[in-house]
């Protein structure tokens, strides 16, 4: 009976798939992460500049609105700018997130930064899906649903 326990309990302590980085996925990932930092702060400055573009046209909009018969739609179309500025954020957020983790993990062989910043991937494809089906069902809906 001692026996199996103490079985029992080794089998807990050691997993029994261990995966280890080979140098070459070692690169990869670095690589990976390296552009994923890049490409997230140029979502960055995109989003900056697209809430930017939301803010002055809707200032452009109040002075020089000459002609008053539909001025709300010009700022119905800075508050869709708006919120498209903050969709384009997040998973700008994510991808540099998932750079961060990753090189931090590597560099310091640290397996819970890797873990996260592999999460943080995962976290950006389900961003993307889920922004995908939306727009699947907003194409939808406009070209359906007059």
């Amino acid at each position: 009976m001692d026996e199996i326990l103490t079985k029992g309990a080794f089998a807990q302590q050691q997993p029994e798939n261990i995966l280890t980085l080979t140098p070459l996925a070692q690169k990869y990932l670095t690589g990976s992460a390296r552009l994923a930092g890049y490409l997230g702060i140029f979502g960055f400055v995109m989003s900056g500049l697209i809430l930017l573009l939301a803010i002055g046209s809707n200032i452009f909009v109040s002075i020089f609105s000459y002609d008053q018969r539909d001025p709300d739609a010009a700022r119905v179309a800075g508050l869709g700018l708006g919120v498209a500025a903050i969709v384009y954020f997040i998973p700008s957020l994510f991808l540099f997130q998932f750079g961060k983790e990753v090189k931090r993990g590597l560099f310091f062989a640290d397996n819970h930064q890797l873990e996260t910043g592999l999460n943080k991937l995962k976290n950006y494809f389900i961003c993307w899906a889920v922004m995908s089906v939306l727009m699947i069902f907003v194409s939808m809906f406009t070209t359906f649903g007059r």
